[in-house]
């Protein structure tokens, strides 16, 4: 496995910065994560209904910096985040073999006020690998494996509009296997939450991203919505339907679709 600068750059933040204990309460990060964004740090898994297969995610978030402006409005963050999308297929009796596991690590920083302009960059590595859940009586791996890394820059930008929030933004890949893949990845969507109560509310996006290969672009479609329940502190649970429809996340599947509806549980780690 080849060293990355990114991987380098965790490694020295994760050191050399220790975590220090909340004193903000339950005030709002500068940026929250898209809610339908697939390729958002999460734990909790998506019964894919219409193909039987289960997707895991276990992936965590943290700011490791936090402070606020002198105008007492805009706020900043820094942060690290991982995670893993998991791909197991169901064989009935509570068996799921894996097929395959996509790591993902890297920095983030974010800016702004959840009232006004808000953004966040990323640099993060990815890698995608196959599991024992394709392979046949031979144990031959089923489709063959091949190399698939990537260091990318991630800059997103969001606007509220009352109860919901527009995004903008692109993932420029400066480096990746194999090197099909077009370097420039525009993504656009929507958040929207209304409370129902204190600790109850209702949750939806909408996330869409034009991947190119071999210089044929075709969009990823991701919706969610469902029920949030803010339990403790900054955390909350999300039941949700999803819809998936395009490019392939996982990527030893990059060249193929993933269509789908859905439904899953999350524990989230931002208040939305």
């Amino acid at each position: 496995m080849r060293c990355s600068p990114v991987a380098l750059a965790f490694l020295i933040l994760s050191v050399s910065v220790g975590a220090t204990p909340d004193t903000y309460g339950h005030a709002q990060a500068p940026f929250t994560n898209p809610i339908a964004s697939p390729f958002e740090t999460r734990s909790g898994f998506i019964w894919e209904a219409t193909n039987d297969k289960l997707r895991l995610d276990i992936g965590m978030e943290t700011d490791l910096l936090r402070g606020e402006c002198s105008d007492s409005v805009n706020s900043w963050t820094l942060g690290v985040g991982m995670q893993t999308w998991t791909r197991l297929r169901s064989e009935g009796k509570l068996k799921f073999p894996v097929e395959t596991v996509d790591y993902w690590f890297g920095l983030h920083a974010a800016y702004g006020s959840q009232s006004s302009w808000h953004g966040r960059i990323r640099l993060a590595h990815i890698s995608s690998h196959l599991a024992d859940g394709v392979a046949d009586t031979t144990a031959t791996l089923h489709p063959a494996p091949f190399v698939y890394s990537r260091e990318f820059c991630e800059v997103i930008g969001g606007y509220p509009f009352g109860p919901a929030r527009v995004y903008a933004g692109a993932t420029v890949v400066w480096s990746t296997q194999p090197r099909t893949s077009s370097p420039v990845i525009p993504q656009a969507g929507a958040d929207v939450y209304l409370p129902v109560s204190e600790r109850i509310g209702i949750a939806a996006g909408y996330d869409v991203r034009l991947i190119g290969i071999q210089g044929v672009y075709r969009a990823m479609h991701a919706a969610q919505a469902g029920l949030h329940i803010h339990t403790w502190n900054n955390t909350g649970i999300l039941l949700s339907a999803y819809a998936m429809n395009g490019r392939s996340i996982h990527g030893m599947f990059y060249t193929e679709s993933d269509s789908y509806l859905g439904v899953g549980i999350q524990i989230l780690t931002q208040i939305l």
